[in-house]
């Protein structure tokens, strides 16, 4: 066994089985007439995915012995500068450890946060664009800001102000 030749192939992957309870295994298809069916398919500990049909496969074989290794997919990679990392998927989403210690994070549709106490953004600013800032603030300052009445006792004016974001709030009079 220790005596045969350790072979590198570049193979195409056909399917990934991603079982839970076993070790994940692949299909693909390797040089001419070479199939790997059902083989062992390993990943770095922390790091796990699952390649499109039609990925990129860097399988090793000794005798019996078959394991994929690594995958790529250049239809899918994105583009990045020396010294970068980045994480991303098919559907265009991704996660970028950028040049200049900045971590940006890109989805189409949703970033979501579980954490079971509390999430700690420690920054000297905070950025928010104005439909989350809207969003934010409605549920909370906006609605109590807004119900609030001056009757113009003990020096307070009488006039009240509605606050709408992205509104030039001082123009919106209560009552008016």
């Amino acid at each position: 066994m220790y005596g045969k030749m350790i072979n590198i192939v570049y193979g195409v992957i056909k399917k990934i089985n991603d079982a839970k309870e076993d070790i994940k295994r692949f299909f693909a298809i390797g040089r001419v007439n070479e199939e790997f069916n059902n083989r062992e398919f390993w990943q770095h500990y922390g790091f796990t995915s699952v390649p499109k049909e039609g990925a990129n496969a860097l399988i090793l074989t000794q005798g019996n012995r078959i394991y994929m290794i690594a995958s790529d997919d250049i239809r899918y990679r994105i583009q990045l500068q020396e010294g970068e990392v980045a994480l991303y998927t098919d559907e265009g989403d991704n996660i970028v450890l950028k040049r200049g210690n900045i971590i940006e994070i890109n989805a189409k549709n949703k970033v979501v946060v579980n954490a079971s106490s509390e999430v700690d953004i420690k920054s000297g600013s905070i950025n928010l664009g104005e439909g989350i800032l809207s969003s934010l603030m409605k549920d909370s300052i906006i609605e109590k800001y807004n119900a609030h009445i001056h009757n113009g006792s003990g020096g307070t004016p009488s006039s009240n102000f509605l606050f709408e974001p992205g509104k030039d709030s001082t123009t919106n009079v209560k009552g008016s």
